[in-house]
Parts: C-alpha cells; sequence; structure tokens
C-alpha cells in the first residue's frame, strides 16, 4: 500500500513572507501560519494556536510577495517535509519540518482585488456637445 503525505491548512500569516531569490533566480517564500481551534474546559471556552511554518517556490513566492501580509487568511494545500543542517555555532544537528506548498488560495478580501493600474483621471463627459441628430 501507497503512504499519503497530505497538509491542508486554513489560517493566517504570522508576518510578512520571507521572500528571498536563489542563485538560479527562481524565489522562495518563508510564511508562519496560525491555526487556532476552540474547546470547552469546563464551563470555560478556551483557544489553542498552534503555529505552522511553510515554504512556496517560483510563482506561488511571487504570488505571495506580491499579495500576502502579515494577518492575511489563506488556505494552503501541500506536504510535509523534514529538513536538517549543521547549528553554525556547534549545537549539533538541528531539524525543521515545514509544509511544501502545492497549492494556495487567497482568503481575505484584500488579497482576491487585483491591484489597479495607475489611470489617468477621467474628464467629465460633456453632453452638450452631442449630435442632436440620433436616429432613434
Amino acid at each position: 500500500m501507497k503512504s499519503l503525505n497530505k497538509v491542508n491548512l486554513i489560517g493566517n500569516l504570522g508576518n510578512d513572507p520571507d521572500i528571498r531569490t536563489m542563485p538560479n533566480g527562481n524565489k522562495v517564500a518563508n510564511i508562519s501560519i496560525a491555526t487556532t481551534y476552540s474547546y470547552k474546559d469546563g464551563d470555560d471556552w478556551q483557544e489553542k494556536t498552534e503555529w505552522h511554518k511553510a515554504v512556496m517556490f517560483n510563482q506561488k513566492a511571487e504570488v505571495a510577495d506580491k499579495y500576502l501580509k502579515k494577518g492575511s487568511k489563506i488556505f494552503v494545500d501541500g506536504r510535509l517535509q523534514t529538513r536538517s543542517w549543521e547549528d553554525p555555532k556547534g549545537g549539533g544537528k538541528r531539524y525543521s519540518t515545514e509544509i511544501v506548498v502545492n497549492d494556495m488560495i487567497m482568503l481575505s478580501k484584500e488579497e482576491m482585488k487585483a491591484p489597479q493600474a495607475e489611470q489617468p483621471a477621467q474628464q467629465p463627459t460633456n453632453f452638450d456637445n452631442f449630435d442632436d441628430e440620433i436616429p432613434f
């Protein structure tokens, strides 16, 4: 039987995307997503927030750079990946688990609007200059 490595989250960005350009020119966006759930503890409702690291590449990173900001609500679909590296301060091997984003949907109304290009102010139409011989 095959295995499944799939993550779906809806949450809010904890900060602006951290955008970097790799040596080959491709962009990488690192984001932090907060998800919150509520549960009842006796008579009181409690909230718990979980933080998730996610990474986007290429076109998705460019979209994140252009449209996302701290607080943006997004849906991400991806897979879990664990990276390891040697701590440069002599702390030994370090690990980080993150979501590699395959698909992203912006859910905040501000991000759904395409940026408006600067357009020159339109002059008001002067209806006095129209020809009176309109055939209807």
